[in-house]
């Protein structure tokens, strides 16, 4: 290459070098504009946040809701959920509160009576009378406290605090998976109990699991013929059959939990939802069992009577 064209060459480039550094250092200062505009954004949804926080509102579930990007359905009954769970636990923390307050109170009233005092404290005159619960949770009650003072087993506070959601309610729903989970709980209480050689207070657990599993059943069936049954509540009476031993049952509303809970895709396919997925794996697993366990069916197939047999 000549040397007058090198020059040339040089030439232009040092002439339109400003021009090109002028253009990136504009470009530069757009995007820190721009970041300093998102981050004035974010600092002002902080201080509206902060605001209703003081003002005893629940930002940190509701916010995400209140923006304006897209979310799925599954977020948002995620959320509901989550709301609904936070009241039933806010509630379940006050009722024990209160009940572990009572028990309390009544250990010293034994106390005081033991020694010889029996004159009333003037609280309890003026203590106005509380409700009771109705003949079922009242021999719910009983049973379970027999069956404690009985074996010298301890409940765990996840059954307390199961039971006591049943205490005064109508709801049919709560009822019944309360019920369901303090069933589960004693069952692992009566594992606990088998594996430290307490047979006899592992046999009056299992018992009680097995009296709580059988009500939750009946509160979810009593849910599914009515006809205002959800996904959730068809699992959880599959599990309860599931529990209780009645594997066909389970398996088939296994299956109907998966058909119901399918949800459809972009490219035209479907996919299951979180209970239809729990719902597969739950009947995977009663399937190895009927495979590869001692589990046999109730009746042969070929002992059914088919129409031209």
């Amino acid at each position: 290459m000549k040397p007058l064209a090198v020059l040339g060459m040089c030439a232009v480039a040092a002439i339109a070098w400003p021009a090109r550094a002028a253009a990136q250092t504009d470009r530069g200062a757009a995007k820190l504009e721009a970041r300093s505009l998102e981050l004035e954004r974010h600092a002002a949804e902080l201080r509206d946040l902060v605001e209703r926080h003081a003002r005893g509102e629940d930002v940190l579930r509701t916010h995400w809701l209140e923006r304006g990007d897209p979310r799925t359905s599954d977020a948002r009954d995620a959320a509901r959920d989550l709301q609904h769970s936070e009241t039933d636990a806010r509630a379940l923390r006050d009722e024990l509160a209160r009940l572990r307050a009572l028990r309390e109170e009544r250990r010293r009233d034994a106390d005081r009576r033991a020694a010889g005092d029996t004159k009333p404290r003037e609280e309890e005159t003026d203590r106005a009378p509380r409700p009771e619960p109705d003949a079922r949770v009242r021999s719910n009650a009983s049973k379970a406290a027999q069956t404690v003072a009985s074996t010298g087993a301890v409940a765990s506070d996840a059954v307390t605090s199961n039971d006591m959601r049943v205490v005064g309610s109508v709801d049919h729903r709560r009822v019944a998976h309360a019920l369901l989970r303090a069933g589960i709980e004693l069952r692992r209480d009566a594992a606990r109990l088998s594996a430290e050689g307490r047979v006899a207070a592992a046999a009056a657990q299992e018992n009680a699991a097995r009296a709580r599993l059988a009500d939750a059943r009946g509160e979810l069936r009593t849910l599914v013929d009515g006809g205002g049954s959800t996904r959730e509540d068809h699992f959880a009476l599959a599990r309860c059959e599931e529990a209780l031993g009645d594997v066909e049952r389970a398996e088939a509303l296994y299956t109907e939990v998966m058909a119901r809970d399918l949800k459809p895709m972009p490219d035209g396919s479907s996919r299951h939802g979180v209970f239809g997925r729990a719902a597969a794996t739950a009947r995977s697993v009663l399937a190895w069992s009927r495979d590869c366990g001692e589990w046999r069916p109730r009746r042969n197939v070929d002992d059914v009577p088919l129409p031209g047999r």
